[in-house]
């Protein structure tokens, strides 16, 4: 294996009643608020899209954010190694399999090499999950064992994320057409890219830290 480097959420417990009962609380006080602000309705008024989806993700902030990948989902015994991407605001990621190990590549925004080397496929994907997750700064195992590891269990609780994602926007009135822009916009702000739920990533990609531009206004066909 080789590696180089340039430059170089715990929730209280709750019962899924109350825990919806809450998201419901809190997306009736968001969308009021919406609602001032150009917010489609049923009568064909202007959507702002982008004043949707902050509330949406205001609701789901404190779970993704009790937890962090991969140092959250790695045992403290676990080998591991500082990995700082968080100077440059765009990064090309890409990532192929080769057998049991996996190509990784890392560039910036002049396209100079941040990161370049062939690591266990786990451990490369490890990489990757956490620069989809919006990390830009985080430590990642070193062993294939705590790698794995930390994959099994962001899949066991990413969906309970994007599951909340996906029943604000169900919730949101905003209407079954914008559903997925709505949808959409509350993992840009979030700093989630779209391919994040994928059970592994290969290909090349671009990641951008900075907050996409606010969505403009649409009006209903």
């Amino acid at each position: 294996m080789f590696l180089t480097i340039d430059n170089p959420f715990h929730l209280e417990s709750k019962s899924g009643g109350q825990v919806y009962a809450d998201l419901v609380a809190t997306l009736k006080s968001r969308l009021t608020v919406a609602a001032d602000k150009d917010v489609q309705t049923r009568k064909g008024e202007q959507i702002n899209i982008g004043t949707v989806a902050n509330g949406i993700a205001e609701t789901v902030r404190s779970l993704l954010e009790s937890r962090r990948f991969p140092e959250s989902f790695i045992d403290g015994g676990a080998n591991t190694t500082p990995l700082d991407l968080s100077h440059t605001e765009q990064l090309v990621v890409e990532c192929h399999p080769m057998m049991a190990d996996a190509t990784l590549i890392i560039k910036g925004d002049t396209g100079n090499v941040l990161l370049e080397g062939q690591l266990p496929r786990s451990i490369a994907q490890v990489i990757v999950k956490a620069l989809l997750m919006g990390r830009r700064k985080f430590s990642h195992p070193t062993e294939i064992g705590a790698a794995e590891t930390a994959l099994k269990g962001l899949a066991e609780w990413l969906p309970k994320v994007l599951n909340r994602i996906a029943v604000g926007c169900g919730m949101s009135a905003v209407g079954t057409s914008y559903e997925e822009d709505v949808y959409n916009a509350v993992l840009d702000t979030l700093h989630l890219d779209r391919h994040v739920a994928s059970p592994e990533f290969y290909g090349e990609i671009r990641i951008h830290w900075r907050r996409a531009a606010a969505y403009r206004k649409r009006s209903p066909l």
